[in-house]
């Protein structure tokens, strides 16, 4: 995670603006998405059922809800009955943290510059890569890990 490698198939929805990834398929509006959720086997996120489909929703015709899904935001609250942070989970999970924080790319995003516009770029592929390590710690070994309201390191399990 620290050499920022990805393996496997990455794509960035990349707008109007001026930057351009280097590492990974990228294409420039929204509707460009639909081959992608209509092959996909599995679309995995953190909130991505409420935020990211909503949001997305306002720039495609498919029926996002139909697409298969797994939020982990979603089953993980199911299981505790509180809500955990992807940067919570990544923290004890994997011994990482978020680059930024959803402020902070909102923040970007209003002023607008093109330095800017790169911080949200990469603000947005590390959470990507960050989920899919959730997922796949998930997935393999069928437990997370937090820190409780007290500090103490707790685990959940899960099964997807």
């Amino acid at each position: 995670i620290a050499r920022g490698e990805v393996d496997g198939e990455v794509v960035m929805q990349i707008g109007n603006g001026t930057y351009l990834p280097k590492h990974c398929e990228y294409f420039r509006t929204a509707p460009g998405l639909a081959p992608y959720y209509e092959k996909a086997d599995l679309v995995v996120g953190h909130n991505i059922l409420g935020f990211d489909y909503p949001v997305l929703s306002a720039y495609t015709a498919i029926d996002l809800t139909q697409i298969p899904t797994l939020d982990t935001l979603t089953e993980l609250e199911k299981i505790l009955k509180h809500r955990l942070s992807l940067d919570a989970l990544a923290r004890a999970t994997l011994g990482s943290t978020k680059t930024a924080g959803g402020l902070d790319a909102i923040r970007w995003w209003r002023e607008g510059s093109a330095e800017n516009i790169l911080k949200i770029a990469e603000y947005c592929c590390y959470d990507v890569k960050i989920t899919r390590l959730i997922h796949e710690h998930g997935r393999d070994r069928g437990e997370l890990y937090y820190q409780d309201r007290f500090g103490q390191k707790r685990t959940v399990k899960v099964k997807w």
